[in-house]
């Protein structure tokens, strides 16, 4: 007889954590494609992103505070990196792009200020080159955590649903649709645009569906595919963004996860 499976190292808590981590790397994926050239609106949108990013990372912190039980587990697993440890290595790039998210958001405030005051340029020196090198450190960082949960499943977990390259092209599209539909809350406009990204996240999302098909998984592969078609739909309508982006977004990732501690 063989012997039982070990019981699943994570549950509901950690899902909603990699679904928040997703729409945090989402919107630094997206907003580079979704702001006009005009320097007080481009400052004024990536401050508002800003501060939407940093409320996900509190509550994606939060998760974990809880998930752990005690603080100082958090500061241990942030603090004292351990190269065995998948989830510690997630925590810490979830620190840094906080970090980083934090330091933008504080520059930009100074930027809208200024700019308030009626200075539309920026001061040579430091603050020019932070303003260059931050916004892409963002995106750098924000791939990375979006890609972060296949590579953390194919680590510590068989992981059914996540085996293979097209797992990662399935967690990077879930983030992209939630990066789409936390913008699209906050820039209505923008919507037209915005599907056209969500579009491609919906691409990825199904080639790991034609994957999963053709392993034999056909249960799995059916979902993936109608939850990573949805945001085709705010091509159609782009009023219906924010609604599908984010439903595809969220089951997506959840599913994957979920149906691999099973």
């Amino acid at each position: 007889m063989n012997p039982p499976l070990p019981e699943p190292p994570w549950g509901v808590t950690i899902a909603v954590y990699l679904v928040l981590t997703g729409a945090a790397s989402g919107v630094a994926l997206c907003l580079p494609f979704a702001i006009p050239d005009d320097p007080g609106q481009r400052t004024a949108i990536e401050l508002r992103a800003a501060r939407l990013s940093l409320a996900l990372f509190a509550a994606t912190f939060a998760i974990l505070l809880a998930d752990l039980g005690r603080p100082m587990r958090f500061w241990m697993m942030a603090g004292a990196y351990n190269a065995a440890s998948p989830m510690s290595a997630g925590v810490r790039l979830l620190v840094v792009e906080a970090f980083v998210t934090a330091v933008f958001w504080w520059l930009l405030r100074r930027r809208a200020g200024a700019i308030e005051g009626g200075d539309l340029t920026l001061a040579p020196g430091a603050t020019t080159g932070l303003f260059a090198v931050l916004p892409r450190l963002l995106w750098v960082l924000g791939a990375l955590l979006a890609l972060y949960p296949a590579w953390l499943l194919s680590r510590v977990w068989m992981a059914p649903l996540s085996k293979g390259f097209t797992s990662y092209a399935a967690f990077m599209g879930s983030a992209l649709s939630l990066g789409v539909a936390m913008l699209a809350t906050r820039w209505p406009a923008r919507r037209g645009r915005l599907a056209w990204i969500a579009s491609a996240g919906s691409v990825l999302v199904i080639s790991h569906a034609v994957a999963l098909g053709l392993r034999g998984e056909l249960r799995a592969a059916l979902i993936l595919a109608v939850c990573g078609a949805l945001p085709w739909l705010a091509r159609l309508r782009p009023g219906a963004t924010l609604a599908v982006s984010l439903v595809s977004g969220v089951v997506v990732r959840a599913f994957l996860f979920l149906g691999s501690m099973t």
